[in-house]
């Protein structure tokens, strides 16, 4: 009985942090470089971010969940094709023109 309890928790804590994870839409992929640009919200704004040993490199449109708007290195979860990736944020909530001025200084 004890194991089901435990078990129903852990299944309800890992549910509640993925539905509260920042999201975000690949709009610009260097596999290359390991650059990505994600848009964040409704908005517009961008975070920039360097991937490191990606095994499958995202492509523009796959969504993202994790931290997306504050320095660090996150792992993000592509829920449709479940994966993760490890990524370093360098810039966040930029608009167009400063993603565009990031990516050139790479």
């Amino acid at each position: 009985m004890r194991k089901i309890i435990v078990s129903t928790i852990v299944i309800l804590l890992s549910i509640v942090s993925v539905c509260f994870a920042d999201a975000g839409v690949v709009v610009y992929a260097d596999y290359n470089r390991q650059l990505l640009v994600m848009q964040t919200d409704s908005y517009g704004n961008l975070t920039c971010a360097e991937t490191f040993g990606a095994l499958q490199f995202p492509e523009v449109g796959e969504v993202f969940y994790g931290t997306m708007n504050s320095y660090g290195m996150y792992d993000w979860y592509n829920q449709a094709n479940d994966y993760y990736i490890t990524a370093t944020i360098d810039e966040f909530m930029v608009d167009e023109q400063e993603a565009f001025r990031w990516i050139s200084s790479h």
